[in-house]
């Protein structure tokens, strides 16, 4: 069984070091004792060894019974020899497995740690506190570090907070754009095939097919959060009279969002020679940005309540322009009907509806804002038929 000596009160005490067994009393952890036998030990033929021994049970000896699983034993070796290997490569700091109470660092640790001489030792001595302090934390339920360390920067904060409130107006946005308005009873049952029209719903969109052949056809851009379906009445009117119509859906339910949907329209049918295209509200101004890219390729635009957008040139674009709105329209700016007409070729035509309103394009029940309408929706739809015919021509 190995010994270990230790200064206590002026005393040198054995202790036990088979179990490590460290037996303290009060006075040995009170911090002038712990000068004292420190000032008392210089003068020891093997202080060094003395003092790290001390430490040793200075740290784990309050805690009663504790387990110190040393490097090389050290018990009875010389001074010399001590320093020797505190100082080689091969030195290995003790593990500790128990601690006892934080409160015996400034006390017992300080003097200690403050007379020791041999670099390696005074190494030795602060990897024990650390350790210590750590494993007490750790029997406490705490985290070794401090809280303090682990708080961010507060540009980083700002940053965060800046980050969550985007992220949140942002689901909010899809939430609102993902519940659009309509369709209404009777725009579901206008989806049904019959009556010389057949409807299919496609990539490309929602089409209605008349029966036989025909070789013009019509993009319709839906108004902003509308579902593509709530226009099914009126592109059922349009192919009873011979047009191909595709209703194209578009992302989040905003024209905005798909200003080019009209491409997979025109693409998927190759053997329509002439095209048109009909926009409402959100839908006329984002078609209007789709033919001013692509000048020639339709021969006529219809705008439902809409204008261009500011800065879109449409003079050359597409040879006539035919824009319907109504005098109950409670969602369109007349000021900018009147301002954008500048950007029209010179034959486009104006034609103001009256009872009509914003809503009555489409079927999908009444429109925050809008005005209630004096005029029933078929009536109103005839409107944008004879609009589509006067621009675009029979449709065979």
């Amino acid at each position: 069984m190995a010994h270990h000596a230790v200064i206590a009160d002026g005393r040198v005490r054995k202790q036990e070091h088979a179990g490590c067994r460290c037996l303290m009393d009060g006075m040995a952890l009170h911090a002038l004792g712990a000068r004292r036998r420190v000032a008392a030990m210089r003068s020891h033929p093997g202080f060094e060894e003395e003092l790290l021994g001390m430490a040793r049970c200075a740290i784990h000896g309050v805690a009663g019974e504790c387990h110190v699983a040393l490097g090389p034993a050290i018990g009875g070796r010389s001074a010399e020899k001590h320093q020797q290997g505190a100082q080689s490569e091969n030195y290995r700091a003790p593990e500790l497995h128990h601690a006892p109470s934080l409160a015996m660092h400034e006390s017992v640790f300080s003097p200690i740690l403050e007379a020791s001489t041999a670099p390696r030792i005074r190494q030795d001595l602060r990897m024990l506190n650390a350790r210590r302090e750590g494993t007490e934390a750790n029997r406490m339920g705490l985290r070794s570090t401090t809280v303090a360390s682990k708080r961010l920067p507060l540009y980083a904060r700002i940053l965060l907070g800046f980050g969550a409130i985007a992220l949140a107006a942002v689901v909010a946005f899809i939430i609102w754009a993902e519940t659009p308005l309509g369709p209404a009873p009777d725009a579901v049952a206008a989806l049904e095939s019959g009556g010389g029209v057949t409807v299919t719903r496609t990539p490309a969109g929602w089409e209605f097919a008349p029966t036989g052949d025909t070789t013009t056809g019509v993009v319709f851009y839906p108004g902003g959060r509308v579902d593509a379906r709530s226009y099914a009445p009126l592109a059922r009117l349009l192919a009873e009279r011979g047009y191909l119509v595709v209703i194209t859906p578009v992302t989040l339910n905003l024209a905005v969002m798909s200003p080019n949907v009209g491409d997979k329209a025109r693409d998927t049918h190759p053997e329509i020679e002439r095209w048109g295209i009909i926009g409402h509200s959100l839908g006329g101004a984002m078609a209007a940005t789709h033919v001013a890219a692509r000048p020639g390729e339709y021969e006529a635009l219809v705008f439902l309540a809409a204008y261009p957008p500011d800065g879109t040139d449409l003079t050359r674009a597409v040879p006539v322009v035919a824009s319907v709105y109504g005098d109950r329209d409670g969602g369109l700016k007349l000021e900018k009907v009147e301002s954008t007409k500048v950007l029209l070729p010179a034959d486009s035509t104006f034609t103001e509806i009256p009872g009509a309103n914003h809503a009555q394009w489409g079927s999908y029940g009444p429109q925050p804002g809008d005005l209630p309408a004096t005029i029933d929706p078929a009536e109103q739809l005839k409107y944008a038929i004879t609009a589509i015919e006067s621009t675009l021509g029979p449709a065979r």
